[in-house]
């Protein structure tokens, strides 16, 4: 799977084509684990379906086990690749640096598994992708009405990066992880704005405000 993939892609010049390695992890939630990106492991067993009665009895939330399909096994491959190189990094940083991040990783699944539904990379489901579509702009004002975009708490911003049933604060339509589907927006927008740009370049950009005002980013 992944070679194929790896192979075609000019991305691959980030990583190098890793070898695969699959196992049973015991219903331990380990979906994919990486060895410095040279060597993935997918864990069989948290890919059988979200019907699979045992997930519940181990204490997965519903909302989890929809990404529990052979369908997310080359989002969650690639997206350990990614954060292995471009680790997730919280503290001290506002939500709209976090949103970026998140961003930027979607933008990069985009490009080397196009192939993948957009919900599925981002963990969503196809309701939960059409009310962000259609919500935009409540969204973003959402957040900059409420004072989130700059701010550093935890407690009140690392929610919207994350996976749960919805958003807090939003319609139970949201997704909760809805900051990582407006960071992709975001990141879109200033890569249109910057059509030359290679993907390392991006990566390597790494002010949030830059990101959001180069590319002049307006809500539908």
């Amino acid at each position: 799977m992944c070679g194929s993939i790896c192979a075609n892609s000019s991305l691959t010049r980030i990583f190098g084509i890793p070898k695969i390695v699959y196992f049973v992890s015991g219903l331990n939630n380990w979906s994919v684990v990486t060895v410095d990106t040279a060597i993935v492991g997918i864990g069989l067993d948290m890919y059988l379906g979200e019907g699979y009665p045992f997930y519940k009895s181990v204490g997965i939330a519903d909302y989890m086990t929809r990404q529990f399909r052979p369908e997310a096994v080359p989002v969650n491959v690639f997206k350990a690749l990614y954060e292995d190189g471009h680790p997730f990094v919280a503290e001290n940083r506002d939500l709209l640096d976090m949103m970026v991040q998140r961003g930027k990783e979607q933008y990069y699944l985009s490009k080397i598994i196009p192939f993948i539904p957009e919900a599925t990379r981002l963990g969503f489901t196809e309701a939960q992708l059409d009310w962000c579509k259609g919500n935009e702009a409540l969204i973003y004002n959402f957040f900059v009405k409420g004072g989130f975009l700059y701010e550093k708490n935890w407690a009140k911003i690392l929610r919207y990066v994350k996976d749960a049933p919805e958003a807090t604060g939003m319609p139970k339509e949201s997704p909760g992880n809805v900051g990582t589907w407006l960071g992709l927006q975001i990141v879109r927008s200033y890569v249109a704005k910057h059509p030359d740009m290679k993907m390392e370049a991006l990566f390597a950009q790494a002010d949030a405000p830059a990101i959001l005002q180069g590319g002049q980013y307006k809500p539908r």
